[in-house]
């Protein structure tokens, strides 16, 4: 698989990621997105989503893509829950 159709295929889960996102703040009121949240959502996802398509083509053996995928993962999930909440209380914080 190239580069390009690791893209599109990123492009497309993001896409669809977000339209979920989209509908489920037109129709909840505890979801109150900007045009900002959006746009870094769309980015974090593109990050991990390509990552983990490199990763899950690459020559490595299984146990080390296992290792990568999960500290991706929980990269992923760390920035995501400070953004949303403020477990670390940065100053870029959601709460």
């Amino acid at each position: 698989m190239d580069i390009k159709n690791l893209i599109k295929y990123s492009i497309v889960v993001i896409v669809l990621i977000s339209l979920l996102f989209f509908v489920i703040d037109i129709y909840s009121i505890e979801m109150n997105w900007s045009i900002f949240d959006y746009s870094i959502t769309s980015v974090l996802l593109f990050i991990l989503l390509f990552a983990m398509l490199l990763i899950s083509t690459s020559k490595l053996t299984r146990k080390i893509k296992w290792i990568f995928l999960f500290a991706f993962i929980f990269s992923f999930m760390l920035v995501w829950i400070e953004l949303a909440v403020g477990i670390f209380n940065s100053p870029f914080a959601g709460n």
